[in-house]
Parts: structure tokens; sequence; C-alpha cells
């Protein structure tokens, strides 16, 4: 059973940093002067902008003062971004595992797809009715098939 990707994508997922680059872009101001007027340093702020360092509290502060920007407004953006970050990962891992569960589950009917085989090979050379043979050679044999689509 092939099972419906979840739409969240990573790329969808903006960084804090991004907003403050268009803040900046906006206003023709550049990192270094953000980096005086916040007094974080250049590095800091590329780091923030570039999605490698998060907006603190402190960095939130300044901001405020720097960008004439509620402070809550940049720490609100940092707790929307983990929040999503958090959902997306926890999204990937279910995904993963119910891909993992899917593929045992379906080895473990293949499995035992081939022990009615082998049973019906036995009860058609013993003579016995039990399982037809050509039912469960046709329903591994669709295994097979399915086997690249749906797996």
């Amino acid at each position: 059973m092939a099972v419906e990707k979840t739409d969240i994508s990573r790329d969808l997922i903006n960084h804090p940093g991004e907003t403050i680059a268009d803040v900046l872009e906006a206003r023709n101001m550049t990192k270094s002067e953000l980096a005086v007027r916040t007094g974080f340093s250049p590095a800091f702020i590329d780091c923030v902008i570039a999605g490698r360092a998060d907006i603190s509290s402190e960095f939130a502060t300044a901001l405020e003062y720097a960008l004439e920007i509620p402070k809550s407004f940049w720490l609100n953006l940092q707790a929307k971004y983990e929040a999503e970050l958090l959902v997306y990962e926890k999204a990937t891992i279910i995904s993963d595992d119910y891909d993992k569960i899917s593929k045992l589950e379906w080895q473990d009917e293949l499995i035992l797809l081939k022990s009615r085989l082998d049973l019906a090979e036995k009860e058609r050379l013993a003579g016995t009715p039990g399982y037809s043979l050509e039912e469960v050679r046709n329903k591994l044999m669709d295994k097979f098939k399915n086997a690249d689509g749906g797996h």
C-alpha cells in the first residue's frame, strides 16, 4: 500500500533571518550598519541572516531599538520557525518509519505467500486439496509486479 507523503517542504520554512534581510533591503540598510545599531558583531548578523543562528531575547531587544519593530514580533517569528521545523521533523520521522513498516509488512506478506506456494506445491504433489497453486502463484507474481510501484 502506497503512503501519501506530507506536503511539508523544508524549503518553505523561513528562518527569521530572511525577514531581517528583507527589512534591511527595504530600508537600504547594510548588515554592517545593523551590527553597529544592535551592538552585535557583523559575523553574528551574517549568521542570523543565513539561518545559522537564532534570534535570542537579547538580540530581539536590540532589533527593536535598531529597526523599530517590536521585540515580540521577532520572538514570535523565531517561535513560529521552531514550531514549523518541529512539525517538519516529526512528519519526516513518521513518514520514514511508515515506509520501513510498510516494507516489513510487504516482506512478511511475501514470506507468507511463498510459504503458501510451497504448501500448495506439496499438496499438489501429494494429491491433497488445499490452496490453488495457480492462485497463490498469481498473487505472488502480482506482489513482485507491484513492488516497484508501491514500495
